[in-house]
């Protein structure tokens, strides 16, 4: 097998880094949101 060059690789890793920070930010913004209403029915 032929190792793959080096650009693909770094493609893939950006676009797998760019994936984490998105999926992380979702993760952050649901949480925010679910804080909130759960500050709404205590009051």
């Amino acid at each position: 097998m032929q190792p793959e060059p080096a650009g693909n690789d770094k493609l893939t890793f950006g676009n797998f880094n760019i994936f984490v920070v998105e999926t992380h930010c979702m993760r952050l913004e649901t949480a925010e949101r679910s804080e909130n209403v759960y500050k709404r029915e205590l009051t």
